[in-house]
């Protein structure tokens, strides 16, 4: 009886391995792209970084937006945006390419150490790319990074001139209680 007990035991723990390991294998964890998690570059774009990743904005010449798991350890696939007063360098390797429905080119090439995957493209004269840093080679659009990717969006600049640290509304002084 002892016996039966012992193989119900390893026959349980091995189907929640294989179901632990099919979830990783098919859901890598990413959600969906969801509104409230935007991030905004304040150069007038934004896109829509995946559950436990983040964006960082950098400054600059060519502002960007770097998105990457918040933490990863080894090589992690990530993506940047930058905005670009004229078209990425590389156009050798260039083909042309659509994205969200409008005329680019796109560049696939293996780096040192990892694969990448760019696409430059053109909204309203200014210039933008994209580009995806995997550690292998990845059928990009096919890949649960995808909906995130098309996710770009270009948005009104924020208005920095008038830029106060002065509080949005000013409370009424409080008077002192009278004795």
């Amino acid at each position: 009886m002892r016996a039966n007990w012992i193989k119900i035991v390893f026959f349980v723990l091995a189907v929640l391995m294989l179901a632990g390991i099919a979830q990783v294998l098919l859901d890598p964890g990413l959600g969906r792209p969801e509104e409230p998690r935007r991030t905004k570059h304040p150069a007038g774009f934004s896109t829509i970084p995946p559950d436990r990743w983040g964006a960082s904005v950098f400054y600059g010449h060519e502002p960007s937006l770097r998105v990457s798991p918040e933490r990863s350890t080894g090589r992690q696939p990530s993506y940047s945006i930058v905005r670009s007063s004229a078209k990425g360098a590389g156009a050798e390797d260039a083909v042309p390419y659509t994205f969200q429905g409008q005329p680019g080119t796109l560049v696939k090439k293996k780096l040192k150490y990892s694969w990448m995957w760019r696409v430059d493209f053109k909204r309203d004269d200014t210039w933008y790319r994209i580009a995806l840093e995997y550690p292998v080679p990845t059928d990009v659009e096919r890949g649960p990074l995808w909906p995130f990717i098309e996710s770009f969006r270009v948005e009104p600049e924020f208005d920095l001139s008038g830029a106060t640290t002065m509080p949005a509304a000013t409370l009424p002084v409080a008077q002192p209680a009278s004795r």
